[in-house]
């Protein structure tokens, strides 16, 4: 029996050697927390895992970790909030971690979906301030092929807030680096013969559609070509992924937030 059911049975019933009074998991280290809020996660128990993040970090702290050393059970954190879709609690540790204030070494995934949680909030000028930040971390670092699926995301949301606040040459500067990542996405499935990447293909069809309405024809068109290019090289266009995880590791914690229509 796991110690976190043996705590229940203590608190339903009388057992011999059982304590009320007697913590469970009073010898356990940092790891061990961090282990098994990953095993909650993955059996979607969202609170349960949350609350081993935390006890894992207090003890971590308490035996003097460094912040680097526990930025692992904080990102697990964040991502579980960004799940339960807790704006507030994600923008306090986003803030926890430098994310606003050092933009260059932001999580990229979790400024682009707090991003979007913004906007879908109605927050606009936040989301809006945020993707700005975002636009300087894309730039500072190369994606590595985990990240290049939310960069090329992130390019399409950084132009759709510059465009509906009429920064119509700032919005340009984002379709070109997304054409720019794009090709590099090509770059790398054409040759092995590779499908689009797993959640993408929306997000390149509506940003196809916002190209044109913004009149931005030939960028569209270019677009076009390189999703037909490596579609051709693929020899299918088939995407059985309902959305871009966040995390393929744990699919419970979701995905990249929808770009609301309206």
């Amino acid at each position: 029996m796991r110690r976190h059911a043996w705590v229940l049975v203590c608190a339903l019933a009388t057992v011999p050697g059982c304590s009320r009074d007697k913590d469970p998991y009073a010898d356990w280290k940092a790891p061990q927390f961090l282990d098994e809020g990953e095993r909650l996660l993955r059996a979607n128990d969202l609170s349960g895992a949350n609350n081993f993040l935390r006890r894992g970090i207090a003890k971590a702290e308490k035996a003097g970790a460094r912040p680097e050393q526990t930025r692992i059970f904080v990102s697990r954190m964040l991502y579980i909030y960004a799940a339960q879709g807790n704006i507030a609690e994600v923008e306090k540790i986003f803030a926890q971690t430098g994310g606003a204030a050092a933009p260059r070494s932001m999580d990229a995934r979790m400024g682009l979906q707090l991003a979007i949680l913004l906007k879908r909030a109605g927050r606009e000028a936040d989301a809006r301030a945020l993707a700005e930040k975002l636009a300087l971390r894309l730039d500072a670092k190369p994606a590595d092929p985990e990240e290049i699926a939310f960069y090329a995301a992130g390019w399409i949301v950084i132009d759709l807030l510059r465009s509906a606040n009429v920064e119509l040459t700032r919005a340009k500067e984002a379709s070109d680096a997304f054409v720019a990542t794009l090709t590099t996405i090509a770059g790398t499935l054409v040759a092995p013969h590779q499908p689009m990447l797993p959640g993408l293909r929306p997000w390149i069809m509506r940003y196809v559609d916002h190209l044109y309405d913004s009149e931005r024809t030939l960028v569209a068109q270019q677009v076009a070509d390189i999703v037909e290019r490596i579609d051709e090289s693929a020899g299918t266009t088939e995407d059985k992924s309902a959305c871009l995880l966040l995390d393929r590791n744990f699919p419970t914690l979701g995905c990249l937030a929808a770009w609301p229509t309206k």
